[in-house]
């Protein structure tokens, strides 16, 4: 599926609501819905008729989600001054283990970091790197090695706001920015449909954070972008919330995850 054909531009959160998808179960019935809120091991489902149901994961087959077919303008324009003298820093040296583990068990192992989780409660990781509140960019290499599990990247925003991005949402149906004015995502019209993640097949990410911008490249392509955000409006669900509002997090749900090659862009000035 082509990543560009398939992102919603984030120009607004009080976009339109998302065209009717269908949650198939497993008997072969089918729901039309509008939004999904996670419950844990059930979801509680909006129909197009403004009902509201609790249907269990496990009588779920599949959830679909049509096409927007809304393509996604390029971020190259969020990218640093050429004359900028930029800093790398080596995020792996900031994880550690015995500061960083919120819930769950992870690993580190040659500058990589690793969850396995089959839990409905996420498993969390504070890194205990603070980027600078202007604008950073954040590179990571995300791997899935089994089951069909969503991963979250918690970044840090100005004003000690923090937003939670999670690819492969809800059964790999959609990934995008979690909670804004207190919604689950796929409420707000700003998400990228589809899945993301292919098992044993890693991808590099680029989060671009600005003042009022987030971009999100995906192995060096516009995945998703969202301006003019007013970053107050965001906020981190309760089960993946961090004590640390300036930092960098993770968290994962239902499958084993290796987060490697973790490095912050920042300007020079801003170095911490």
């Amino acid at each position: 599926m082509n990543i560009l054909k398939n992102a919603i531009l984030a120009l607004s959160i009080m976009a339109a609501p998302l065209s009717a998808d269908d949650i198939i179960l497993k008997d072969g019935k089918m729901i039309e819905w509008k939004s999904i809120v996670d419950l844990g091991e059930s979801y509680e489902v909006e129909t197009t008729n403004g009902k509201k149901m609790t249907v269990k994961k496990a009588d779920i087959e599949r959830i679909e989600v049509k096409d927007t077919g809304v393509p996604l303008l390029t971020g190259a324009t969020f990218t640093f001054d050429k004359k900028a003298k930029l800093a790398t820093v080596d995020l792996s040296r900031f994880c550690d283990l015995k500061k960083g583990q919120v819930f769950g068990t992870w690993t580190t192992a040659n500058g990589a970091l690793s969850c396995t989780t089959q839990s409905d409660r996420a498993n969390v990781f504070q890194t205990q790197f603070e980027p600078p509140d202007e604008e950073y960019d954040l590179n990571v290499t995300l791997e899935r090695t089994d089951r069909r599990g969503g991963i979250g990247v918690g970044l840090a925003l100005p004003n000690e706001h923090q937003v939670l991005f999670i690819f492969d949402r809800m059964q790999s149906s959609y990934s995008g920015p979690v909670e804004v004015e207190g919604r689950e995502f796929q409420g707000t019209g700003s998400v990228v449909k589809g899945a993301f993640l292919e098992n044993g097949k890693p991808k590099s990410i680029t989060f671009m954070v600005r003042k009022n911008a987030l971009v999100v490249r995906a192995d060096g392509k516009d995945f998703f972008l969202w301006t003019d955000a007013d970053w107050a409006r965001c906020s981190v669900p309760p089960e993946a919330a961090v004590s640390n509002k300036k930092a960098i997090f993770f968290a994962a749900w239902h499958s084993k995850f290796i987060i490697s090659k973790m490095s912050v862009v920042v300007p020079m000035a801003a170095k911490k």
